[in-house]
């Protein structure tokens, strides 16, 4: 059960999609019952849109089968959709009053329609295990309810920590912490995607099996020939987000810095898919007054064209947090592609580890440190002297990955 799934190109849908695409060579036939995503999500709005289509698709292939199941809006999304983000305290009560409603009645959850057609798939075809990949964590839920219905077993799949998340305040954290342990306890196992997260998983679910499997690159990444655009100026690329803990104002700091010892640095950076996220691209922009002109943005990209952008990169910028630990799945795509990271800051925890243990990444904790590292970079580049790594990755692409949970499963069914 996923909720994110292409067409959605989500950081959380590629995952699935992973097992999806590879399961199969393992001998697993992957069933997915995920949203009916119907067009591109390209603002955010988009992603509360009803589905157009009323009845549900199912595609099958080699690979496996998708179940597209449509939903449509509750009260809250039809409000942002009509009013957009107006009236903040009509929707912060909306938002607050589904966020735990849809815990305790299926009624209010728009999302329940996975779990009723989930059902039905159990009854007519041939299901051996469950996996519900969060957030939404709310299906955990409903692989609960499923798996004590049908007698099946279930993987809790976390792409992010839950009730501990540190995103959440403590009213939130609170509510979340009881049904995290109500609806996890009757998992077979839990599989996270990184390993700082275990301990907290752990101490949130109660649960004593807790398994790692990274995100993973996609092997297009260094199996298909891009043509390389040569430019005429230094590219320094970040993909995705901004999350508010991340240390953006260091970097423009160290920036502008770099800018005022050289004027004519013929220097671009962008921001891959950043104007999806609103309040982190005004954010950026309020930053940049004056200097805007080095700076380029862009709506979300598919898949494909974000992949092309980033080779077409000279390096990387990670931000980072050393209060706030995450570990971004953009690493393992700065990792496939073997250009130079820096990164703001050094959070001493499991992305700077996996920099380090590639010698790709340049580590700046103080405005003076990303200006110096800026222009490290930005000379290297102008001599053609920017460094060529020929280490290999392989054991973090998402084919490794898929056969690592792949074996996972086969050991869960053998208990």
């Amino acid at each position: 059960m996923a909720h994110d799934f292409p067409p959605y190109n989500s950081i959380g849908g590629q995952r699935p999609f992973s097992w999806f695409k590879y399961f199969y060579l393992h001998d697993l036939y992957p069933v997915v019952v995920t949203r009916y995503w119907n067009s591109e999500v390209i603002h955010t709005e988009d992603f509360y849109k009803a589905s157009t289509f009323s009845k549900t698709s199912i595609e099958e292939t080699e690979n496996g089968k998708i179940i597209r199941v449509p939903v449509q809006p509750n009260l809250r999304d039809r409000f942002i959709l009509k009013f957009g983000y107006k009236y903040p305290l009509v929707r912060k009560i909306l938002s607050l009053f589904y966020m735990f409603a849809e815990l305790i009645l299926k009624c209010f959850d728009p999302k329940s329609a996975l779990y009723y057609e989930a059902n039905k798939l159990i009854k007519s075809y041939g299901i051996d295990i469950i996996i519900a990949t969060g957030e939404p964590f709310i299906l955990f839920k409903y692989a609960s309810l499923l798996s004590k219905k049908h007698s099946i077993p279930w993987i809790a799949d976390y792409r992010d920590c839950w009730s501990n998340n540190q995103n959440l305040g403590k009213f939130e954290k609170f509510v979340f912490g009881f049904f995290e342990k109500k609806f996890v306890s009757s998992s077979k196992c839990i599989v996270t995607v990184s390993n700082s997260y275990v301990d907290k998983i752990r101490e949130a679910s109660g649960h004593k099996d807790i398994r790692v499997v990274y995100n993973g690159f996609w092997n297009e990444l260094v199996e298909v020939n891009t043509v390389i655009c040569k430019r005429s100026y230094f590219v320094l690329l970040y993909t995705g987000t901004i999350y508010p803990y991340q240390n953006l104002e260091i970097f423009i700091s160290g920036f502008r810095d770099f800018i005022f010892k050289k004027p004519m640095a013929k220097i671009k950076i962008e921001f891959i898919g950043l104007e999806f996220f609103q309040e982190q691209h005004k954010r950026l922009k309020n930053l940049i007054s004056g200097i805007d002109e080095y700076f380029v943005t862009t709506p979300r990209m598919q898949l494909n064209e974000s992949l092309d952008a980033m080779k077409n990169a000279d390096a990387f910028l990670m931000l980072a947090s050393k209060e706030r630990f995450q570990l971004y799945a953009k690493v393992f795509e700065y990792i496939a592609i073997k250009k130079p990271v820096l990164m703001v800051v050094d959070d001493r925890n499991e992305v700077s580890q996996l920099l380090a243990e590639y010698k790709i990444g340049y580590f700046a904790n103080s405005t003076e440190e990303a200006c110096d590292n800026l222009e490290t970079l930005y000379n290297l580049w102008l001599r053609n002297e920017l460094p060529v790594y020929n280490y290999q990755a392989n054991k973090l692409s998402r084919s490794v990955q898929a056969q690592k949970y792949a074996s996972l499963i086969k050991q869960v069914l053998q208990q």
